[in-house]
């Protein structure tokens, strides 16, 4: 039986349901919302009578000119936008303001001046002076394949949708704006094609997502898991995004011990291939010398002992006591 939460999420989801018409309306920062079964099919998709409909065209609300103080309130605005407007983004690529500012500094020095203060942007706290966003169906498809089995969705369909974020600097004042949005998507925007995307029906937060480690950790089936994000968070997963995030949990989890393990079995492969060697262990700028025994015996621990001392001049200074 599904929780209560779920439940509801899904009444929510069948009043709810948005899409973004292509006669151009007004745009607004709100969402529009109204009847999906309005907005024409997508390319290549045939109508009842076997005819090809034209290529979709699907204007979302535009931020052109906005403005943000920091990259913080710009990036959870634009959370809250793509999740009302049911749209998935990607970062393309970014120019930081070292760059930025190494780059205007390089075009003084080749005039043989040096760049005014007023030139530069010399505030920390944003840490890019420039960033594009893509569509996630930007971008052309590329076969990999013989074209014996053509795939026939594909993410890349050559949408060009994109969305340019700028520093500026005004005085004293640093704040960014939205200076470049081209808002026509050339496939259907609706909540069938935004839970596609993985990312969309995985969304756990950091608390959310420790529990869910924790239940891996003790054990717990995939399928109880899957229960317990459906109830006790917003996310809509399936069973195979369950599956992939436990497989990225566990790998993080070796990934961690991992190199203690392989400076263990290092370690052990060198006393095995040199007897009596010592490795030297650098931990936070501290040298320590460790001397790696093959056993325990009474021989053996004499033999590092009459080693140690030629090595050590100070060795009448230690003190040592073993006990077996």
């Amino acid at each position: 039986m599904e929780g209560l939460k779920r439940q509801k999420r899904r009444l929510a989801h069948e009043s709810e349901e948005s899409a973004y018409s292509s006669e151009g309306d007004e745009e607004s920062d709100d969402s529009p919302v109204y009847d999906p079964s309005r907005q024409p099919r997508a390319r290549g998709e045939a109508g009842g009578d076997g005819e090809r409909e034209p290529t979709t065209r699907v204007t979302v609300p535009s931020l052109l000119d906005k403005t943000f103080d920091t990259w913080d309130a710009f990036e959870a605005y634009f959370k809250s936008y793509s999740k009302q407007t049911l749209q998935t983004y990607y970062k393309r690529s970014s120019t930081t303001l070292g760059a930025r500012n190494k780059k205007i500094q390089a075009n003084y020095a080749k005039a043989g001046q040096v760049s005014p203060q007023s030139e530069l942007l010399l505030d920390q706290s944003f840490p890019h002076y420039f960033v594009c966003y893509l569509c996630t169906h930007s971008g052309t498809p590329k076969d990999r394949g013989a074209n014996k089995r053509p795939r026939r969705n594909v993410r890349p369909i050559g949408c060009g949708v994109k969305l340019h974020v700028l520093l500026r600097r005004e005085g004293a004042r640093y704040y960014l704006v939205i200076w470049k949005h081209e808002g026509e998507h050339n496939h259907r925007v609706g909540k069938q094609e935004f839970d596609q995307i993985p990312k969309n029906r995985m969304c756990l937060d950091s608390d959310e997502l420790a529990e869910v480690d924790l239940l891996r950790k003790v054990g717990v089936s995939r399928k109880k898991i899957l229960k317990f994000i459906w109830d006790n968070t917003e996310a809509e997963p399936c069973m195979i995004d369950v599956h992939n995030l436990l497989a990225k949990l566990k790998l993080s989890e070796n990934g961690d011990s991992s190199l203690s393990d392989r400076l263990s079995e290092t370690l052990d492969q060198f006393y095995e291939d040199e007897p009596y060697g010592v490795a030297h262990v650098d931990i936070d700028r501290s040298g320590d010398k460790h001397a790696l025994l093959t056993d325990e015996r009474t021989e053996t621990l004499r033999h590092a002992i009459k080693q140690f001392k030629p090595c050590n001049p100070a060795w009448p200074q230690i003190r040592c006591v073993i006990v077996d």
